[in-house]
């Protein structure tokens, strides 16, 4: 017997999924990053104490210097203001590395 889903909506950007997840259309699996506004509001719960870590980074490229002048530093300033924003949803979780899922 196969108990694997038949169907259901499918999301080809994570903010969708979390948008129907928002407005009670089932539940989403996605980077708690995406989701942390609703988490910290309390329109969306993390059911499990497990969460799974990456090795995933985003770099910003520019020319040398450039990371000096005034609106590439605020935008700097601004994602690492928000990064640290997130780290207090890995808290209380259990986190599991990708690599050490075996199938």
């Amino acid at each position: 017997m196969n108990d694997a889903p038949r169907g259901g909506p499918r999301f080809s950007q994570a903010d969708h999924a979390l948008d129907a997840a928002l407005a009670g259309g089932g539940v989403a699996l996605g980077r708690v990053t995406l989701a942390a506004d609703a988490l910290r509001e309390g329109t969306l719960v993390a059911p499990f104490k497990t969460a799974l870590r990456t090795d995933a980074l985003f770099r910003m490229l520019c020319p040398i210097g450039a990371e000096k002048r005034p609106h590439i530093k605020a935008f700097l300033d601004w994602v690492a203001l928000e990064v640290e924003g997130t780290e207090t949803l890995s808290e209380g979780r259990r986190m599991i590395h990708a690599t050490d899922i075996t199938p």
